[in-house]
C-alpha cells in the first residue's frame, strides 16, 4: 500500500477524483437552494439584495425548515422535477460525500472504492436532471426562445454536462482534448 500511495500519479489521481466528487457535490447542494429561492425572488435592494416572496416560506421553507436542502429538494419533488427514490439517491450521494471528505487521507493512502466511478455518474445525472427539468419547465416557459414548443427535453444540453466534459478533457492528460481552441488572450481586449 505505502509503495502505491507514493507513487506520484496515484496521489494525483486519487486527490483528483475525491476533490472533484466533493466540489461537485457542494456546487449541486447550492444548485438545488438556489434555484428554488431564485424562482421566488420578487426583486432586488441595494441595502438587502434579492427580495424573496414571503410563499418562499410557505412553499419551500415550510417543507422542512431545519433543513433547506431538503426543503428544496422536496419543492423539486411537488413540481415532478425528482421523485422520492432521487430525494433517497440524494441523501446516498451525500453520505459518500461526507465520507470521501472525513477520510479522504484514507482513500489517498487505501485508494477510492471500485464504486467511486458509479456513485460519480450517479451524481452527475442528478444535477443533469435538475438542470434539463429547470430549463425546460421553467426557462422555456418564459417564452423567450422562439420555438420553444418544439425543443424536447432530451436535446437540452446542460451548463454540468458542458463544465464536466471540460474538466475530465483536461484532467485526462490527453493534450489534444484538453487544448481550448483559439481562446481569447484577455490581456489585449
Amino acid at each position: 500500500k505505502w509503495l502505491a500511495f507514493i507513487k506520484p500519479e496515484n496521489l494525483k489521481d486519487n486527490l483528483i477524483c475525491c476533490s472533484l466528487y466533493i466540489a461537485f457535490f457542494e456546487t449541486t447542494k447550492a444548485y438545488i437552494v438556489d434555484q428554488v429561492k431564485d424562482f421566488y425572488s420578487i426583486g432586488w435592494n441595494q441595502d438587502s439584495g434579492d427580495v424573496i416572496s414571503e410563499n418562499y416560506k410557505i412553499d419551500v421553507v415550510a417543507n422542512d425548515p431545519k433543513n433547506i436542502v431538503h426543503a428544496s429538494l422536496l419543492w423539486f419533488r411537488k413540481t415532478n422535477a425528482i421523485t422520492d427514490e432521487d430525494i433517497q439517491l440524494y441523501s446516498e450521494l451525500r453520505k459518500y460525500r461526507n465520507l470521501i471528505a472525513h477520510e479522504m487521507l484514507e482513500k489517498l493512502f487505501d485508494g477510492l472504492n471500485k464504486d467511486f466511478s458509479d456513485k460519480l455518474t450517479q451524481l452527475i445525472d442528478f444535477r443533469i436532471k435538475l438542470e434539463r427539468w429547470w430549463i425546460f419547465n421553467i426557462e422555456l416557459e418564459t417564452g423567450i426562445i422562439d420555438n420553444a414548443e418544439n425543443i424536447k427535453e432530451e436535446d437540452i444540453l446542460s451548463s454540468s454536462q458542458i463544465m464536466f466534459k471540460l474538466i475530465l478533457d483536461i484532467v485526462s492528460g490527453d493534450e489534444e482534448k484538453s487544448k481550448i481552441i483559439n481562446p481569447p488572450n484577455i490581456l489585449e481586449m
